[in-house]
């Protein structure tokens, strides 16, 4: 109850509240906190930092500890030393884009620190609301070598190019209800851009369906989510379900279309509301009567505009 109470405020918009009772994250279908155990005290915003190592780890999925790592920003200027401890595939993205801090892998050993805290911790430590949520404008970026690569690998650009992704690669119980058929999906698709899957998981029936739709794809090519956020950062624009890519694309500041379900909607894109306080190159797609064909009709209407 006490999780489904944070929630409700979350997807309200009253941020305080829903910060509050957040940690009973940690008792999700469990009696007993799954909480990762670290040694030491927890940082819970009160406590001075300036010149002391804070252990932050990363929690929950690769979209949440990329919407959330904005705010290591946040703790360097407070001059602290910073530790992020995650998942393998994030390491060389926040390498590059925080190179005063030091981003280590979950299967490497944690050097030593004063405090440690949970990155989706942060936003209750600093206060914030709907309004103060900090850094809406890009805080990730790739390297000009990665960007020449991409510019190599897509070849030259006669059309605006569009991303696109139409499932999670792991189809969890709550995921699945995101997904689009991609064939439905590629109903959008015509001769004015140039569209481009952003799928890692494309097998031989997908990939007919793509070519049949003259979609490129570079799933052999992308790995870890640097090189993706390498290919990210050559397209005009993004569309996707609600899943890592679009917190990845709007962190970039690329411009991102959410199609969002109805049902099982997460609390972080608030209630009908068709952008996101988070990220100022959004904007949200909602379905109704969980059917996605407003969705795709409002889409294609607004891809008429844009040509």
């Amino acid at each position: 109850f006490r999780l489904n109470e944070s929630v409700a405020h979350l997807l309200k918009g009253d941020l305080l509240s829903g910060w509050e009772k957040y940690d009973a994250r940690w008792f999700f279908d469990s009696k007993e906190s799954f909480k990762p155990k670290f040694d030491g005290i927890e940082y819970d915003g009160s406590q001075n930092i300036n010149g002391l190592t804070v252990l932050v780890y990363g929690e929950q999925g690769f979209g949440d500890c990329i919407q959330f790592v904005r705010y290591v920003k946040m703790l360097e200027n407070l001059h602290a030393k910073i530790v992020l401890h995650v998942r393998e595939p994030l390491v060389s993205l926040f390498q590059h884009n925080f190179p005063s801090v030091q981003v280590t892998s979950d299967k490497a050993d944690i050097p030593v620190y004063h405090y440690h805290v949970p990155l989706m911790d942060l936003p209750k430590c600093f206060n914030t609301t709907i309004d103060t949520i900090p850094y809406p404008t890009p805080y990730l970026n790739v390297s000009e070598g990665m960007k020449q690569l991409w510019k190599q690998k897509l070849g030259p650009k006669t059309k605006k190019r569009i991303g696109l992704l139409w499932s999670p690669n792991k189809v969890a119980f709550i995921t699945r209800f995101r997904r689009i058929e991609l064939e439905k999906l590629l109903s959008i698709v015509n001769d004015e851009y140039e569209f481009i899957s952003l799928s890692y998981e494309v097998d031989e029936q997908i990939l007919d369906l793509l070519n049949k739709y003259n979609v490129r794809t570079f799933h052999e090519d992308i790995s870890g989510f640097y090189n993706t956020a390498g290919l990210i950062s050559q397209l005009d624009l993004v569309i996707s379900i609600d899943t890592v890519i679009p917190h990845l694309s709007g962190a970039l500041g690329i411009p991102t279309w959410v199609m969002l379900t109805d049902y099982g909607c997460d609390w972080r894109w608030f209630i009908d509301r068709n952008d996101s306080p988070f990220y100022n190159c959004m904007k949200l797609f909602r379905q109704k009567n969980s059917n996605w064909d407003n969705v795709l009709e409002s889409i294609k209407n607004d891809l008429s505009l844009i040509a």
